[in-house]
């Protein structure tokens, strides 16, 4: 990305990202109003534009229902909570 710039791997160092974006709602949010916004999302995310231009871009389009991104969300904070240990 950068001219002349050498990646971390490329320096020896083994490294991961990951960005994650969703669309949470305040709690106590009505199940129906959660429904519609997931059924519009996924439409969206159906949409072969939208996922050529995320594509493009370098970012992996997933959709998500409401219990895989939440199982998602908490796995993530596990991951981030002991990596956040090893850094100390």
């Amino acid at each position: 990305m950068l001219p002349g710039v050498k990646t971390a791997i490329a320096q020896g160092y083994k490294v991961e990202g990951a960005i994650i974006n969703g669309i949470i709602v305040p709690a106590g949010t009505l199940k129906e109003i959660k429904d519609i916004l997931e059924a519009a999302i996924k439409k969206a995310t159906a949409v072969q534009d939208f996922g050529k231009r995320l594509n493009d871009s370098g970012l992996v389009p997933r959709f998500m229902d409401q219990a895989q991104y939440t199982s998602y969300w908490a796995s993530n904070e596990d991951w981030t909570k002991r990596l956040m240990g090893k850094a100390k």
